[in-house]
């Protein structure tokens, strides 16, 4: 699956499109847990020159800041997230494996995954990385003794 902007922070006048996506960074947490024979992890490729940004587009009113950004991303020769990268990013995933990257919401442009990074053993140890959830509450608000 993909994910996208705004599931890191605030992305005003896109809401409905963040929720979406942290629904499925969520689901695909959620589905790894309950498949032991299937690895289900989503890419955050990070911005692709694809029609969605006609949506931003055509709503010039209600885009906020956002319509100013596509506007200059489009008019710019900056490629974007290529079809190829996203590939390469998908291949790494499904070479690392279920225990690596089951779960995960993997940022393309971001985390370290080209070029035999070491993020594939790290994963392996940490499991919260990469995972929507407040990691750490448990440390400092512990569960009540049974």
């Amino acid at each position: 699956m993909f994910s996208g902007s705004g599931t890191n922070g605030a992305a005003p006048s896109y809401s409905a499109y963040c929720a979406s996506k942290i629904v499925l960074i969520k689901m695909c947490e959620l589905l790894d847990a309950e498949s032991a024979d299937t690895s289900f992890f989503i890419i955050g490729p990070g911005i692709v020159r694809t029609k969605i940004h006609r949506q931003t587009l055509d709503a010039k009113a209600r885009s906020g800041d956002n319509y100013r950004k596509v506007t200059d991303f489009l008019k710019s020769d900056k490629p974007g997230t290529s079809h190829d990268e996203i590939y390469a990013c998908l291949k790494w995933c499904l070479e690392a494996g279920k225990a690596a990257v089951g779960g995960r919401n993997i940022s393309l442009v971001h985390d370290e995954w080209r070029g035999g990074s070491s993020l594939a053993a790290a994963l392996r140890i940490e499991d919260a990385l990469y995972k929507l959830r407040r990691h750490g509450n448990d440390r400092i608000f512990p569960s009540p003794s049974k």
